[in-house]
């Protein structure tokens, strides 16, 4: 295990499978550069993969004068939760709870703190155990003692991202009044001055809550967006074939599990739709959605049966109603996932995502072909396994997919790969310098010889997170420089549209921004 020096403790361990990673483990606990009297304890983790452990960048909550990590939990996809406390370099309570979250599907290697609040009148309150029998789906138990209180936990805000010619700049986009934190997760923009931008926002008593947002070619503003009745919930993509015409779709929180729903746009109003779940599903998620017209949707995701399994899930719009389609499911695959889809006409739709088995796994894409989905073959990015994150299609002879493989090195590193209609050809993509992992999110393509990928990487430096941007001219991929907004926290970008220029969304720590080309 890696030599920190000084003192160090592991005090809880959990092991995963997941796509970037492989058969891994997560362990925490604390170390000390100096001694028990000298420096400070500080949160630690590592982890195990490819046949060596190595430090994961654990955080600590701004001022602490000590952290320490007591447990740990990895649900089946390697979404992992780490729990135990802070001490406040100032304030009444000296002990407070701490949580953290870190996502392997992301290939991420930093942690992130959520907000942890304390019973109220407390004067300590920390965790020592977690459960995370599905992905943010965790129970954390500890103690706390009488007299007095406070939060603890990081913001997020909207990032809106706009290009031109490879260059990007920011402009303003707002959160909603209130909010303690929000994101954007998908856009559509119908043409240049018409896009509709969807995600969530964070209640003060911390539920997620839809979250829609309009460009008029000039300025952001948000508009209502419905709920479902639920704890939580939130959209995770958009595709509008007008600028009076849009689909979202997304995933709400029902107690137990998380469950599927949709609402539409009508030019002045969004409205709920009615949107059946699989049989038998105990939980089922919506990750993207096409619409080639009004009357003809396709909505993309998974689900699962018995709550450590997931499965391929698509669903079809006619206009007035949702229906569940038939999905092929590769043999002996104990994971399916399908995070985007893309439909160039009613009858031309590509869904690709990941899958994996006991003895295979990688790239999973799917075609419907007006009548049936059918399962095409696997993209291999330079021999190693792999998983799709994003496609734009054409024609249903001419596809363009990006997402992730990790070389060998224990870091991901993004790939693109174009569909002709019976193979994939795999396209390396340039990583910025000094880049420990970068990612692709979402993906644009006007032609055959024009496409805009966006995404995020993290600094070998600093561990930061920061928006990346790539384009294709037919040829090769390139970087494209983007801005980044104040703060430590980091961005990424998770969805773009091209009509002519390039509109693209995200998180951002600080003040909400969107970036326009001028």
């Amino acid at each position: 295990m890696p030599n920190l020096g000084g003192v160090a403790e592991l005090s809880s361990v959990a092991c995963f499978t997941a796509i970037f990673w492989g058969t891994s483990c997560i362990a925490v606990g604390y170390f000390n550069s100096g001694s028990f009297t000298g420096g400070l304890p500080l949160t630690l983790a590592e982890l195990w993969s490819g046949g060596r452990w190595r430090l994961l960048a654990a955080a600590n909550p701004a001022g602490t004068i000590g952290a320490f990590l007591d447990g740990v939990s990895c649900s089946g996809l390697g979404v992992c939760a780490a729990v135990g406390y802070y001490e406040p370099g100032s304030g009444s309570a000296p002990i407070l709870p701490l949580s953290e979250t870190w996502d392997s599907r992301a290939g991420s290697s930093r942690w992130f703190i959520g907000t942890t609040p304390s019973p109220s009148g407390t004067l300590n309150a920390l965790f020592e155990g977690i459960a995370c029998p599905q992905p943010a789906s965790c129970v954390a138990v500890g103690y706390y003692a009488q007299t007095g209180a406070g939060p603890a936990g990081a913001r997020a805000n909207t990032l809106a991202e706009a290009s031109s010619g490879g260059t990007w700049s920011i402009e303003p986009n707002p959160n909603p009044p209130g909010s303690m934190g929000a994101g954007l997760n998908g856009i559509s923009c119908p043409a240049a001055n018409a896009c509709e931008a969807i995600g969530f926002y964070a209640d003060p008593s911390g539920n997620l809550a839809t979250l829609a947002e309009s460009w008029d070619g000039t300025q952001w503003a948000t508009q209502a967006s419905p709920n479902p009745t639920s704890p939580s919930s939130a959209t995770t993509a958009v595709s509008c074939p007008a600028a009076t015409t849009c689909m979202a779709v997304g995933n709400y929180y029902n107690g137990s599990a998380s469950q599927v729903f949709s609402e539409s746009w009508n030019g002045t109003s969004w409205s709920i739709q009615s949107t059946p779940g699989p049989s038998g599903a105990v939980d089922a998620h919506l990750t993207s959605i096409s619409c080639p017209s009004a009357t003809d949707c396709t909505a993309a995701g998974y689900y699962s049966t018995t709550g450590s399994n997931e499965l391929p899930l698509a669903e079809l719009w006619n206009g007035s109603a949702w229906s569940i389609q038939s999905m092929p499911i590769p043999s002996g695959s104990l994971t399916a996932v399908l995070e985007a889809v893309s439909c160039s006409s009613s009858g031309a739709c590509v869904a690709v995502g990941y899958y994996s088995a006991s003895s295979s796994g990688g790239t999973l894409a799917e075609a419907w072909d007006g009548g049936a989905w059918s399962i095409l073959p696997s993209a291999k990015p330079n021999g190693f396994s792999g998983s799709f994150t994003a496609v734009s299609c054409l024609s249903a002879t001419s596809c363009e997919s990006v997402g992730g493989f990790n070389p060998g090195t224990g870091y991901p590193t993004p790939f693109a790969a174009s569909w002709n209609g019976s193979t994939w050809t795999i396209q390396s993509m340039p990583t910025p310098g000094g880049s420990l992992l970068s990612g692709a999110t979402a993906l644009s393509c006007t032609s055959s010889s024009n496409c805009t990928a966006v995404g995020y990487y993290e600094a070998s430096s600093s561990f930061e997170y920061f928006t990346l941007a790539e384009s294709w001219n037919g040829a090769s991929w390139s970087v494209a420089a983007t801005p980044n907004p104040p703060g430590p926290a980091g961005s990424r970008l998770f969805g773009v549209a091209c009509p002519t220029s390039c509109m693209a969304v995200g998180r951002g720590n600080g003040e909400t921004l969107a970036m326009s080309d001028g």
